[in-house]
């Protein structure tokens, strides 16, 4: 929403329609330079039967994902290692410490609880170097834990984490987040453009002049980088036709080599 005039209509609507103005938040997201604290943020006073304020805040939790004024995934990200964290040490001495317990074990519940809180929503991830690496690091530390390992240990002995990796058959954290975002983008594909608006989104374009400088990094850049994982560059164009048939889309997934950063694999060429 643009303006005060725009959260205060929607506020009132909340407020008369669906009586829910007690849980009802504003989020202010700066429009390209501007800051934060330029703008007038002061709590909007809502009238009608059930008088009330509707405050604004730079963060709120929505479907168990963080949103934030700046539109970055650093806090979110933060979040989820902090939790796949504590999740992993309340475990590790019943599981991941055990010999009697199977390799396969420790995989099933290291893909199955550790994975899934810590790669919650990270298929509409925006990624950016350093929070790769803090993915990265997350996943090697837990890997040399299961081995029961240290960092010196891995050196001394030239103990690679894709040697780790391998032990356990599991993959490197790139994989996981290139195979869940490329499998989600191929189900809202396969959506119904007139009745889901994740469809919409996703191919939906804004006829508005960009300002001066190279646009920040977004979803489509992101996916596009993944996509050349699985495509030819010269077809990426056309992924959409190619993700309509479900079964060819999950063939290229299970073929394609989605074990590093589709931006690694750029430099690298």
């Amino acid at each position: 929403m643009e303006s005060r005039e725009d959260f205060f209509f929607a506020a009132n609507l909340i407020n008369t329609q669906y009586d829910k103005l007690s849980k009802a938040e504003a989020l202010y997201i700066p429009y390209d330079f501007n800051k934060y604290g330029d703008a007038d943020t002061s709590a909007l006073t809502i009238q009608g039967d059930k008088m009330g304020y509707v405050y604004f805040c730079q963060k709120f939790k929505y479907l168990g994902a963080l949103l934030t004024s700046s539109l970055t995934d650093d806090e979110e990200i933060d979040r989820r290692v902090t939790a796949a964290s504590a999740a992993f040490a309340a475990i590790r001495q019943a599981v991941f410490s055990r010999k009697e317990i199977s390799l396969f074990s420790k995989k099933a519940a290291y893909e199955g609880l550790i994975l899934s809180i810590l790669l919650y929503g990270c298929e509409a991830w925006v990624l950016t170097t350093r929070l790769k690496l803090r993915l990265q690091s997350f996943h090697r530390r837990c890997l040399r834990s299961m081995s029961n390992v240290t960092i010196l240990q891995t050196w001394k002995k030239r103990i690679t984490a894709e040697s780790l990796e391998k032990k356990f058959g599991l993959k490197s954290i790139a994989w996981y987040v290139n195979n869940r975002r490329l499998d989600w983008a191929g189900k809202v594909m396969r959506m119904n453009f007139d009745s889901r608006l994740p469809r919409k989104f996703l191919t939906s374009w804004i006829f508005k002049t960009r300002p001066l400088g190279r646009p920040k990094l977004s979803y489509s850049h992101y996916l596009k980088e993944s996509l050349k994982l699985i495509l030819d560059p010269a077809f990426v164009e056309n992924w959409k036709e190619e993700a309509l048939n479900e079964v060819s889309w999950k063939k290229l997934l299970s073929q394609a080599d989605l074990s590093i950063w589709a931006r690694e694999k750029k430099r690298s060429t």
